[in-house]
């Protein structure tokens, strides 16, 4: 369940009246917002620490990632939620659980990049029958490294430029540039990854697969995708 997630959850516990339950949602939230934002920006978690959310915010403000309204902000939050959760009887009311809320989107808001945000778009893809050399103009003039091969609306596999080179050097430095895409192509297609994932879900991805890039498709088809260079382009240097 991702951050957006949970704070639908604590939005429809706030119109149901549970002002309780959407201010122990709206916290968890932010905790999950923030903590993914530290592991992505280097926050040095280690196992069996005692990684609290104080930690956290400590880390993000000494590193400049919040500025130290929204660090006071967020401390305000953790110091408001242990009342709401230990103090037997108390119920903020539902303009407090309104502005939690508000206040938490606003929080997160910097950090609640997904895939949809950052994949390149529109994808360029090439047909089977499409000759090889349009592939290599567009490999050299565009900077693309894969392209999706798309066959009656329907993804059929995968051209990369490592095979270009491969079929250049089985041909002994000759590579007919008529020659079609389906002799070259894998018949298999780039995995694809949901738009609404986050980038440390993407992150995770890449680094527990091989795969050089992700797709994102809409009905079958690629709207977007998204390589180890787009992810590397978020990171805060």
């Amino acid at each position: 369940m991702t951050w957006r997630d949970q704070l639908t959850e604590a939005e429809e516990a706030r119109s149901q009246g549970n002002t309780a339950e959407a201010f122990r949602k709206a916290f968890g939230a932010l905790e999950a917002c923030y903590t993914i934002a530290a592991r992505e920006r280097g926050w040095p978690q280690q196992k069996n620490a005692n990684n609290s959310f104080m930690e956290i915010i400590k880390f993000l403000r000494v590193k400049q990632h919040i500025t130290e309204e929204q660090f006071l902000l967020a401390d305000y939050l953790r110091l408001a939620r242990n009342v709401v959760v230990h103090k037997y009887g108390f119920e903020p009311s539902l303009k407090e659980a309104e502005s939690t809320i508000s206040r938490v989107g606003q929080l997160c808001a910097p950090f609640g990049k997904t895939v949809s945000d950052v994949m390149a778009k529109p994808v360029k893809t090439v047909s089977p029958d499409q000759p090889v050399g349009e592939v290599v103009r567009s490999i050299v003039e565009d900077g693309i490294s894969q392209f999706p091969v798309v066959e009656s609306g329907a993804v059929v596999g995968t051209v990369l430029e490592s095979q270009v080179l491969d079929a250049w050097e089985k041909g002994e430095g000759m590579l007919d540039p008529e020659t079609p895409v389906r002799d070259i192509m894998d018949k298999v297609s780039l995995p694809s990854i949901p738009p609404d994932a986050t980038l440390d879900e993407v992150k995770k991805r890449f680094l527990g697969g091989s795969s050089p890039a992700f797709l994102i498709l809409h009905e079958g088809m690629p709207i977007g995708i998204i390589t180890k260079y787009d992810l590397l382009r978020q990171l805060d240097i």
